[in-house]
């Protein structure tokens, strides 16, 4: 298997789960903080929202605070909310798959904000679930005809490009975004992806970075960023990277593998490796989930680092808890 897919798979949960919240995003509570992403000709009543929904959609935690209940049950009265709460409804409909109440909202947007490039966006994004892709498309350019310098625009339209098979349509939009929302997070890692995927290290290189130095706390993308580091023999980086997802996410034992591996085969750092294989046996017992014979694979591993380190340099016996990897200063 390709190193890169390790790194894929790390992230496909996260791409998918990321580009719905980017589609049904609400506003965020700072509005003037991203104003800098938006073009001049974003439609003025909604240049905050979009400059807040802009710096939320792409975050990779991107509905913690929507519920079921924001999308409106009953048959009246949401229709006088603002655009604001209208969109935030819209965004929880979207959520929690209400398609019916979202293409109502949607309609009920562009009939009533006619300038603004919002009813044609939910309509796009209810038509994608229900996989009438054609009008998704048609819906996203309507939106872009009202609004053209909008990140998040385009973006939506590039999904649907994917979803059609119109690749090179796709990535011409993900770099639209960028252009105009560069501190999108999605189009970066998505273009990432398929840098890495084309071999191209060095701009998948530039693209995670710039996502984890938007996210630092994004295991998953710091994750995509060592191994590409890694691609391109900068082994010490993506040792500091590995190190800083390990403590990102302690209870991730693929991160510790690959950590470990590392260490002990490419840096030849016995002492370490074995460190780490030590946080490993001892997060295997805490959460009693893994097989024996991995178990004693583990165990096996630690026998033979035992034997290869000096008494000079050799790893403390005391278990380090699994809860508490070593912490790592990680260079961006």
């Amino acid at each position: 298997m390709k190193l890169y897919h390790l790194c894929s798979l790390a992230l496909q949960k996260w791409i998918v789960v990321g580009a719905m919240g980017l589609l049904v995003g609400a506003c965020a509570s700072d509005p003037a903080r991203e104003a800098g992403n938006l073009g001049a000709n974003s439609p003025s009543s909604l240049s905050n929202l979009s400059a807040a929904a802009q710096a939320k959609f792409f975050s990779g935690r991107l509905f913690s605070d929507l519920k079921s209940e924001e999308c409106p049950v009953g048959p009246a009265g949401w229709q006088r909310e603002s655009l604001a709460k209208l969109s935030r409804a819209a965004a929880a409909c979207a959520q929690y798959k209400k398609n019916e109440r979202l293409e109502q909202i949607a309609n009920h947007l562009a009939r009533t904000f006619g300038n603004e490039p919002w009813g044609a966006f939910y309509l796009s994004v209810a038509a994608e679930q229900r996989s009438e892709l054609p009008r998704a498309l048609w819906m996203s350019e309507l939106a872009l005809k009202k609004a053209s310098k909008v990140g998040l625009l385009y973006y939506q339209r590039g999904r649907i490009h994917w979803a059609l098979g119109e690749i090179a349509a796709a990535v011409a939009d993900y770099n639209e975004t960028l252009k105009f929302s560069p501190r999108l997070t999605d189009a970066h890692i998505v273009l990432g992806q398929l840098a890495t995927r084309n071999q191209d290290f060095k701009s998948a290189q530039a693209h995670y970075a710039a996502a984890v130095d938007i996210e630092p706390d994004n295991h998953s993308v710091i994750v995509a960023l060592a191994e590409t580091n890694f691609s391109l023999g900068q082994t010490r980086t993506a040792i500091a990277l590995y190190e800083s997802a390990v403590g990102l996410s302690p209870s991730n034992l693929d991160y510790h593998f690959r950590l470990a591996g590392l260490y002990e085969v490419h840096q030849k750092d016995y002492n370490q490796a074995l460190t780490v294989y030590r946080r490993i046996k001892a997060l295997m017992a805490e959460s009693k989930s893994s097989g024996d014979s991995m178990v004693m694979d583990v165990n096996e591993k630690i026998k033979k680092l035992e034997a290869l380190v000096t008494p000079e340099t050799k790893a403390p016996t005391k278990v380090i808890s699994a809860a508490q990897p070593a912490k790592a200063q990680v260079k961006k």
